[in-house]
């Protein structure tokens, strides 16, 4: 099973050469390619090759009977039968303990189903769309693209999600028709219809357990993010930890270290404007681990950033997302195989995301719409913002809400808290923090591991009572708890600052002239969803009335650039490289 793999292929009367086209949109995955053509039918993966020259992995099972590939790794499955058959011969509850970051896709000529899984908590995506009675899917939506008579066009409503939220929420995607397979699916394609089947569901017992005290329950979630690390090593990997001086990563880093697991330390540095970078060598030389700084300059932050709209695959407005890339080509210059991160921790734990929320309900004040305006970026402002144009396609319904009421608003669940986290796993968690670090992992050649979004572990932590993660004003404090003996009291009682990028000072230095190109009166008019005497104001510095954060106006214009950018390359120019076509100047 290929860790950074990517899968693809379509069913129905699609072109023969049709798989090797997506393949290569897909070439920085690596350089080995199978594919598994039949009639109606064509299945590929690409992997990257070890050293001694063989594939990363072994194609599944290719007999008459099932085709079929995995990419990732695939944890809970005990049966001796190759993951493909499982997952294709499965129904739900088979896969009640199924985990791990992966994305399958299983194929049986003779009856001509298709059958596509997804991991449970969205490490993986596939897209898919049906065109001309034929079904496509692929791993990366520039591969689904290269199908040459698939229409691309904008789809309005997704663009209008991502400015509320800074990501596309649900399983829609900025190009009209496009699709995602949902996290902890089972998704079926027969006679041209789609069935889709959830198998995981993330959810807080009907009792929730207090576990007699709070040293207890430290105990249980000491346990059980060691667990989850070592599940997550496999043998012959070079391996990295992406440190930020926080507390998760910290408790990862800690984890790997117990287990006597070797790995090299990698921290991000913005020089003088560095908010953790202090924190995150203590944590190392604490640990005695072997480090590295590597610091994000301006002339490398501007040129990559075409290649990181186009390796991104949807646009994603958090300002740190190119700073991981360029954290992902030092990793995979130094011959890392694989990197952990300590993504997870806030939304399992309770973490300073949903402080805000909490201290709301306690006013009486907590809906659906205080949530939505948390993402400060453009809630609120689309009359000013959009054009008349845009404003009239969307019409008056608006379903933003529709992702967070399930969560929010589900009797079944009795603490507030619990539903928050709900609430934030299945949308800043599955179509936010885990793909992107997929995707920016994986396109400078890289595998990612995110063990604190663990079955497990989000299983102790939903049985745990809301006090124990959230004691007073003290978050993730059953958390803290635990790792209180073993990191530095510092980093484990500091509060949470996160990682803020000088956004301010990008845009104003080295990213001024991609500002000036891709927001200027004459580029948002060509557009036409925009008002420039909305936009201009903020990209000179000028932010609302009201915000008492200078750093949100450089998070706005940030979201707007990377909207624009992503346009020009995947809607422009059908998801071309930057280089090869896709108009960016």
């Amino acid at each position: 099973m290929g860790r950074q793999a990517g899968l693809c292929g379509w069913v129905g009367d699609g072109s023969p050469d049709q798989v090797s086209r997506m393949l290569a949109a897909m070439a920085h995955r690596g350089g080995e390619t199978v594919v598994v053509e039949g009639s109606g039918f064509a299945l590929g993966r690409i992997a990257r090759a070890r050293t001694d020259g063989k594939v990363a992995t072994p194609p599944e099972d290719r007999d008459a009977a099932i085709v079929g590939f995995c990419a990732g790794h695939v944890l809970g499955l005990t049966s001796s039968s190759s993951v493909v058959e499982q997952i294709l011969r499965a129904v739900p509850a088979d896969l009640r303990d199924l985990d791990g970051a992966f994305s399958v896709a299983a194929y049986r000529p003779a009856s001509r189903d298709l059958v596509l899984c997804s991991d449970p908590f969205g490490h993986r995506t596939l897209f898919y769309a049906q065109h001309r009675g034929t079904f496509y899917f692929a791993s990366e939506l520039k591969a689904l693209l290269s199908v040459d008579s698939l229409p691309v066009q904008m789809d309005l409503e997704a663009i209008h999600h991502y400015l509320t939220f800074s990501f596309v929420p649900g399983n829609a995607t900025p190009v009209a028709g496009i699709r995602r397979i949902p996290p902890g699916h089972l998704a079926r394609w027969h006679s041209g219809g789609l069935k889709l089947d959830p198998y995981a569901e993330l959810r807080a017992p009907e009792s929730v357990s207090h576990v007699g005290s709070y040293g207890c329950g430290a105990e249980r979630v000491l346990e059980a993010v060691r667990e989850a690390v070592q599940r997550r090593v496999f043998s012959g990997e070079r391996l990295g930890v992406y440190l930020s001086g926080g507390l998760d990563s910290s408790a990862v880093a800690w984890a790997l270290r117990d287990a006597g697991v070797a790995h090299e330390i990698l921290s991000l540095s913005f020089g003088r404007h560095s908010v953790e970078h202090r924190e995150a060598r203590m944590v190392a030389r604490y640990l005695g681990s072997k480090s590295r700084s590597v610091r994000v300059r301006g002339r490398s932050l501007r040129a990559s950033f075409p290649d990181v709209v186009h390796k991104l695959d949807l646009p994603y407005g958090d300002p740190v997302t190119a700073p991981q890339y360029l954290l992902a080509q030092e990793a995979r210059a130094l011959d890392l195989d694989a990197v952990f991160n300590g993504e997870g921790g806030d939304q399992l734990f309770g973490g300073w995301s949903n402080k805000p929320m909490i201290a709301a309900a306690l006013h009486g004040r907590a809906d659906v719409h205080a949530l939505l305006r948390t993402s400060h970026r453009f809630f609120g402002f689309e009359n000013e913002l959009y054009t008349p144009e845009f404003r009239s396609a969307l019409g008056d319904r608006d379903d933003r809400s529709g992702f967070l009421q399930p969560y929010l608003e589900d009797p079944r669940d009795k603490s507030f808290l619990h539903r928050l986290r709900r609430s934030d796993i299945a949308t800043r968690g599955a179509r936010n923090l885990l793909p992107r670090a997929e995707s920016m992992a994986a396109g400078a050649g890289l595998d990612v591991r995110s063990p604190l979004f663990d079955r497990a572990l989000a299983r102790v932590a939903f049985d745990l009572s809301p006090h124990q993660k959230l004691s007073g004003a003290r978050e993730k404090h059953v958390l803290k708890q635990a790792l209180l003996p073993h990191l530095p009291a510092e980093i484990v009682e500091r509060p949470k600052s996160g990682m803020a990028p000088p956004v301010n000072r990008w845009i104003r230095c080295p990213m001024r002239g991609w500002v000036r190109a891709l927001l200027s009166e004459r580029s948002l008019r060509e557009r036409g969803l925009f008002r420039p005497e909305f936009v201009t104001p903020l990209t000179r510095g000028i932010d609302r009335e009201g915000e008492v954060r200078s750093r949100r106006v450089g998070e706005k214009v940030w979201a707007l650039l990377m909207l624009e950018a992503w346009l020009r390359i995947f809607i422009d120019g059908r998801g071309r490289a930057p280089g090869s076509g896709a108009p960016m100047s």
